[in-house]
């Protein structure tokens, strides 16, 4: 778990790794998230954008995909921290509707009360320049990534940068922009 405040990013020999076992997601979630306070503090009154991974039309045991019960934790605490909204945004690459469904991402999020938007529409981008791009030298990014005060995401380190969206390809043109990864893949 790594978290970047604006003018504040924890990487690499300055981050901190948390390591939590266990069975229960928001148990584990909540222990993790203990050693960073400060997230807690930032979310009251904010929106959030979680970046799980919702694009592939099969069930969670099959791993590709983010694991229903954590993107479920991930928002109950940001809904219980105060967060003025929670929305989920991927660009699925099956059928939209089955892909949300099937994965289980759609169902546990809603319930604990998060807005599930599936981003597969030119409407739901916005363009944005890439300063220091070679060959790609614009992009496009969610509207709810844009509009949010806080980006919550889980992929592998870097997986992101691709698309635009880690934290150092965001936080000169959102510089109050708080990044939280949560990876199962470490960072």
């Amino acid at each position: 778990l790594s978290l970047g405040l604006p003018g504040e990013v924890l990487a690499a020999p300055k981050s901190r790794v948390v390591v939590v076992t266990g069975t229960d997601p928001l148990k584990m979630l909540k222990s993790a998230v203990r050693v960073f306070r400060q997230l807690e503090q930032e979310i009251k009154g904010k929106r959030v954008a979680l970046k799980p991974n919702m694009s592939f039309k099969n069930p969670a045991s099959w791993g590709n995909n983010t694991s229903p019960e954590v993107a479920a934790a991930v928002a109950q605490l940001c809904k219980e921290w105060g967060a003025a909204k929670v929305t989920a945004v991927d660009h699925t690459l099956s059928q939209r509707s089955a892909s949300l469904k099937a994965c289980g991402v759609q169902p546990a999020l809603e319930k604990v009360g998060a807005t599930v938007l599936a981003a597969d529409r030119k409407a739901l981008y916005i363009k944005r320049s890439v300063p220091q791009g070679k060959k790609l030298k614009s992009t496009a990014i969610p509207k709810v990534v844009a509009e949010a005060d806080i980006l919550i995401e889980n992929f592998k380190p870097g997986g992101l940068a691709k698309y635009g969206l880690d934290y150092d390809s965001l936080k000169e043109e959102f510089p109050s922009l708080v990044y939280c990864s949560i990876s199962g893949y470490g960072q």
